[in-house]
């Protein structure tokens, strides 16, 4: 935990650096001027997506990690930017990330795939006819609220590419819906269930966390731009917040969105 604490002091650092280095006196411009921008698209989680258990006694022993394994979902983000001068800006935002599922594969090598997720209960001990069956399921919503230093490359051109790196504040919610329990619950072996039985993997986490990226903008004219652009978050997780006993993992994510800057007032009307 404190290797992942230091680890996020030092990016922290990065951010913070650039900011003061854009908030330095230099001579203003006349484009200077505020804008709003909207983008959407798409996001992952990455990272390592399974371990080897202590327990294991061969490579198909893999075990889960939790917030790499949620599927592809989708990205929105809301800011408001203002422009220092003609190569920095400073944006304040909010991105919000959906992921509608997870996945882990948890078959062994001559088995048909199947998730991790995945349950079945047995009519008797006998036979082990299968009575009923089904998959968990789990969302992920990740709330990042940044601000963020914004350089543009080419100022004044049609084509203008732009690094950014901010410090960012997270909300993440993962959401399990047992089916299983639902599944006993409808046959009336409602009883079997142990008391232990987890019914939820992650407790909300909130906390700071850092993010970076690039993209490039094309200038329509003086008051619309349209960009595409890269992104990587990164908040650290605290350990309390995994309920369910996977390897603590920290919240990894990289989306694409395609957006517009509507710019709207002018530095002469400042």
């Amino acid at each position: 935990m404190s290797q992942r604490i230091n680890r996020t002091n030092f990016a922290l650092l990065f951010p913070i650096l650039l900011l003061s280095f854009a908030l330095t006196p230099i001579q203003a411009q006349f484009e200077q001027k505020l804008s709003i921008n909207v983008s959407g698209g798409f996001f992952k989680t990455i990272g390592s997506r399974g371990y080897q258990a202590e327990w294991s006694t061969g490579k198909e022993d893999r075990e889960p990690t939790l917030m790499p394994n949620f599927n592809p979902g989708f990205s929105m983000e809301g800011g408001f930017q203002v422009n220092l001068n003609r190569h920095f800006s400073v944006e304040a935002t909010a991105v919000i990330m959906s992921s509608p599922g997870w996945y882990f594969d948890y078959s062994d090598e001559d088995q048909e795939a199947f998730n991790y997720l995945y349950f079945e209960v047995y009519a008797d001990t006998i036979d082990y006819t299968v009575q009923f069956s089904g998959e968990n399921e789990m969302t992920l919503t990740n709330l990042v609220m940044g601000l963020a230093p914004k350089y543009y490359l080419r100022p004044g051109k049609k084509i203008n590419p732009f690094v950014f790196a901010g410090i960012t504040y997270s909300i993440t919610n993962v959401n399990f819906i047992d089916n299983e329990y639902a599944a006993y619950e409808e046959n009336g072996r409602l009883d079997e269930l142990e008391a232990n039985d987890v019914n939820n993997w992650f407790s909300n986490h909130s906390g700071l966390g850092m993010s970076l990226g690039a993209g490039v903008e094309y200038g329509v004219n003086d008051y619309i731009g349209i960009f595409m652009q890269a992104g990587y978050y990164f908040t650290p997780l605290k350990d309390e917040s995994f309920i369910y006993s996977l390897k603590y993992v920290d919240f990894h994510a990289i989306n694409l969105h395609l957006g517009l800057r509507l710019s709207f007032l002018k530095s002469k009307e400042l």
